[in-house]
């Protein structure tokens, strides 16, 4: 597994979805690659300010909370991807930053908005801010 920010306990909690005008993917990191969720462009989904539409991406970490089972407090679990989250927007900050891009860190969104557009359980999954 291609993995390059630290995780609490190990559990790389993350799946990472790329918000685009084209549509939104989904990261595959053993491959490199981006997979087809949709073709519509939900850019404006993924936060409240004005920018966020006419971004020409924007990011969203979605943990599944259920590979974090060796803690059964939901709040214990969420507060452990809350701080793997920090690492990998560091990550993504960097890498923006070597490569001159600009990278604007947010957690200004709807939750169940997001994860209903990424057909994804509440329940079970996740979105840090």
């Amino acid at each position: 597994m291609k993995k390059t920010s630290a995780s609490a306990v190990a559990k790389y909690p993350f799946d990472i979805y790329v918000f685009k005008s084209d549509g939104t993917y989904k990261y595959l990191p053993n491959e490199n690659q981006l997979e087809v969720i949709n073709n519509r462009d939900f850019r404006g989904m993924t936060g409240t300010q004005d920018f966020v539409a006419s971004a020409s991406v924007n990011v969203v970490l979605v943990a599944d909370l259920e590979r974090e089972d060796d803690t059964p407090d939901i709040e214990v679990r969420k507060k452990r991807v809350e701080l793997d989250s920090g690492h990998v927007v560091q990550n993504m900050m960097m890498w923006a930053s070597g490569n001159d891009k600009k990278c604007v860190p947010r957690g200004m969104f709807v939750e169940e908005g997001l994860l209903e557009i990424l057909a994804l359980d509440p329940n079970r999954y996740y979105i840090p801010i």
